[in-house]
């Protein structure tokens, strides 16, 4: 269990877990709206209820607060998105060294919170739960420290402005349901708008990660600049698949999305 949920939070502690103003938290709090006690005077909160209240919310919002889904997209969409390369869709900025996050509901709501300032998305929290509802199903993470997170089903085209994937690294890993029981230390979001071009991406990194120098120079790359670079490196390579070719067969372990 993570060390935040075994103890109890302070006010401070809760209100940057929640990317809230203490004021706000202490109103939540009193309202009810978030499960906490007073002891001697001062609001106490269980990092495990405080975790199960935000992932709760977070599967809350991927039926209640969506935008439009929109259109599916078109044909032509489509054939250009699959001519995209690694440095297409993982532009520097979309590279994160070093996760604040120390627990996966933590990790989930981080990696939300990079895409919607990097403009991918609107609604931080509907990703986030996308990739919750996802995780509850089946745990993205692979083993050897890999997670390949991704949703359920295509994200519509209402949430995201155009296909991306993200590159976020734990120091010391975090429990993310991996099958050989170890901290996951890398984590790739995969947005791809497109079922097969995601099937496609999913296969290539999948193949690709389990090199144990690729992920040894994933995982010694000092800074974000850094492990881009050895992503594009490692990763990119010629487009898995040329466009108007066959979908790259799955990889064993790996469960693309439904």
């Amino acid at each position: 269990m993570d060390a935040v949920e075994e103890r109890f939070l302070t006010v401070r502690e809760v209100a940057r877990m929640l990317q809230l103003n203490e004021r706000t938290v202490i109103r939540l709090a009193t309202d009810g709206e978030i499960p906490g006690d007073k002891l001697g005077g001062q609001w106490r909160f269980s990092g495990r209820l405080i975790r199960d209240w935000l992932e709760q919310r977070m599967l809350q919002r991927v039926d209640t607060g969506a935008p439009d889904p929109g259109p599916a997209p078109s044909p032509d969409e489509v054939a250009a998105w699959e001519r995209l390369s690694l440095a297409d869709l993982l532009p520097p900025g979309n590279v994160r060294a070093r996760l604040s996050a120390r627990s996966a509901p933590g990790l989930v709501f981080e990696l939300a919170e990079l895409a919607q300032s990097r403009g991918y998305v609107r609604d931080a929290l509907w990703l986030a739960g996308a990739l919750a509802l996802r995780e509850s199903l089946q745990p993205t993470a692979t083993g050897h420290g890999i997670a390949l997170l991704h949703a359920r089903q295509r994200i519509p085209r209402g949430h995201v402005a155009s296909p991306f994937i993200l590159i976020a690294r734990s120091a010391e890993g975090l429990p993310f349901g991996a099958p050989d029981g170890e901290p996951t230390r890398l984590f790739f979001l995969l947005a791809l708008v497109d079922d097969s071009l995601h099937l496609r991406w999913l296969a290539h990194l999948s193949r690709a990660l389990l090199d144990p120098q690729v992920r040894s120079a994933l995982l010694a790359a000092p800074d974000d600049e850094s492990l881009h670079a050895a992503a594009l490196s490692a990763l990119g390579g010629p487009w898995p698949v040329p466009a108007g070719g066959d979908a790259a067969p799955e990889e064993p372990g790996v469960t693309p999305a439904a």
